[in-house]
C-alpha cells in the first residue's frame, strides 16, 4: 500500500502519522504481535523519527500497541478477557447514554440515526464492509452524543478505538446484517418512545449480541493464544 508523503505534511505532523498508523492497525495491515519499529516506519512514511515516536506513544496509550525490548513496539494481542471487559464496559456506557438520550427526546439526533440506518440498508447488498463499519460507528456515536453528556462522549471515543481493533479481528458484519438492522431499528424505536429503560435495554441486547458473535469468531480465528496472559 503506497504512502503519499503529501498527506502527512501538515501540522502537527505526529497527529497525521498517528491517525495513519492507527487505521493500519485497525484495518489489519499490522497484525497482533507484529513488530512496529520507529526507524522502519519513519523510512516508510518519509518523515523523521520524532513524529513517529510521538505517534507510537499515543498508540500505546490507546492500548493498540505495547512496548517490547528492541527498543520497539508490537501490536497488542487481545485476550478473551479483554473482549469480555470491553464489551461489558460498552454495554454500561452506551446503555446509560441511550437512557439519557431517550429522556432528552432529541428528535434531531434520532432523525440522523435513522438516516444512517437507511445508508446501512443500502450498503449491505453491495457488501461494502468498510463503509458498513463506519456507518455502524457513526450510528452509535450519534446515540451517545444525544445523551448530552460530554464526559460520556469522551469516554466512548476512547473505548471505540479499542473496540474497533478487536472487532476487526473477528466477526462478519455481512453475515449478521438482518440482526444488526433489526436491532438498530429497535434502538431508534425505543429512543422515540421516550422510555429510558426501553432504550437502555435495546442497546444492551444489541451490544451483547455483537459480543457473542465477535467472541465466537475471535476465538475461532485466534485459537489457544487467547487463553494465555495479556501481552
Amino acid at each position: 500500500m503506497p504512502v503519499t508523503p503529501a498527506i502527512l505534511h501538515s501540522d502537527p505532523l505526529y497527529v497525521k502519522v498517528y491517525s495513519l498508523l492507527r487505521d493500519w492497525i485497525i484495518e489489519g495491515r499490522f497484525h497482533p504481535g507484529e513488530r512496529m519499529k520507529e526507524t522502519a516506519l519513519a523510512a516508510e512514511l518519509g518523515v523523521s523519527r520524532t513524529p513517529v515516536r510521538d505517534a507510537l506513544r499515543r498508540l500505546e496509550k490507546d492500548h493498540l500497541i505495547v512496548s517490547v525490548p528492541g527498543p520497539a513496539y508490537e501490536v497488542y494481542s487481545p485476550t478473551e478477557q479483554d473482549l469480555a471487559d470491553l464489551f461489558g464496559a460498552r454495554a454500561v456506557l452506551e446503555g446509560g447514554a441511550a437512557h439519557a438520550a431517550a429522556e432528552r427526546h432529541s428528535g434531531a439526533a434520532i432523525h440522523d440515526m435513522a438516516i444512517v440506518l437507511e445508508q446501512m440498508r443500502e450498503a449491505y447488498p453491495r457488501r461494502r464492509i468498510k463503509l458498513l463499519l463506519e456507518l455502524d460507528t457513526r450510528f452509535h456515536d450519534l446515540m451517545v452524543a444525544a445523551s448530552g453528556n460530554t464526559v460520556l462522549v469522551e469516554l466512548h471515543n476512547h473505548l471505540s478505538t479499542r473496540l474497533r481493533h478487536i472487532r476487526s479481528l473477528g466477526g462478519d458484519i455481512i453475515e449478521r446484517q438482518v440482526q444488526v438492522l433489526e436491532q438498530h431499528t429497535a434502538i431508534i424505536e425505543a429512543l422515540r418512545s421516550g422510555s429510558g429503560i426501553a432504550a437502555e435495554e435495546a442497546v444492551r441486547v444489541h451490544i451483547f449480541s455483537v459480543y457473542r458473535a465477535s467472541r465466537e469468531a475471535f476465538l475461532e480465528r485466534s485459537g489457544p493464544r487467547l487463553q494465555g496472559d495479556k501481552a
